[in-house]
């Protein structure tokens, strides 16, 4: 074998492409809108990438020696996509925590504002007056 198959190189080349995506979402300040997107995107261009790299796995024989460097290809480029991994999981970790510090800001609003809501009985605004 010489090389690392096309579809193989495509399909490394296609999750190191979303996994940028993935990344460059998790910094947008915008909230959780592509998340999913970006989370079913990368769950298909994972499995793609596995059965490719499992076919190319399958028929290299390591005792050639011309399948060794391909079989290190790999394995480099499946160490640099962890690697990213790490930093995507750091990032995203950061933004739930910034979201749900947001979150608890928001609820102690809402209960502010429900602290100046109506204690009439038909729901209007109670006011005092200090005149007689």
């Amino acid at each position: 074998m010489h090389g690392i198959p096309p579809e193989l190189n495509l399909a490394f080349e296609r999750f190191e492409a979303i996994q940028a995506a993935h990344f460059h979402v998790s910094m947008e300040k915008t909230g959780l809108g592509g998340f999913a997107r970006a989370n079913f995107e990368r769950n298909q261009a994972f499995e793609e990438l596995k059965q490719h790299l499992n076919a190319f796995l399958k028929s290299l024989d390591l005792d050639q020696t011309n399948d060794r460097p391909n079989a290190g290809i790999c394995l480099e480029r499946i160490a640099a996509i962890l690697e990213k991994d790490q930093a995507l999981t750091a990032a995203l970790t950061g933004r739930r925590l910034q979201l749900s510090e947001q979150l608890k800001q928001l609820r102690r609003g809402r209960q502010a504002l429900a602290g100046y809501g109506s204690s009439g009985r038909n729901g209007a605004p109670f006011f005092v007056s200090n005149k007689e």
